[in-house]
């Protein structure tokens, strides 16, 4: 067995004292094939709302960190970035459909995954 990955610095690093929230523990979850459905369902990990604001809409509360974090960043950086971040989300949101249609083959899955893009985008062109 391999052993596991080094940390990724966002989960190690110190925050100071004046940020606050952080990392939900879902205490329910105790075994690796609970985490496993749980990580394919788009609102598996999700709460109802947030504890901090008790909104319910998905939502950040650190705005400021990330704004501050890419006003240092080269604009090359940002272009590289936004493509790994669209790359994440495309093979989290192809686990979500695999989950929920596990007879598909990886061409379906590649087929509902553009159909669900172009619903995206259609919905983003009509704000």
């Amino acid at each position: 067995m391999n052993p596991p990955p080094e940390y990724e610095f966002c989960l190690v690093r110190l925050r100071s004292s004046t940020q606050k929230g952080g990392t939900l523990i879902a205490e329910a979850v105790t075994d690796y094939a609970s985490h496993e459905r749980l990580i394919c369902d788009p609102d598996g990990y999700r709460p109802p709302f947030c504890p901090r604001c008790r909104g319910r809409r998905l939502h950040v509360h650190d705005y400021r960190e990330r704004v501050l974090r890419a006003r240092g960043t080269a604009p090359e950086q940002k272009f590289f970035d936004g493509a790994q971040l669209f790359e994440r989300a495309c093979r989290i949101m192809a686990a979500g459909i695999r989950n929920q249609f596990p007879e598909a083959d990886e061409e379906k899955v590649d087929e509902i995954l553009v159909q669900r893009l172009e619903l995206l985008r259609r919905l983003e062109e009509r704000r």
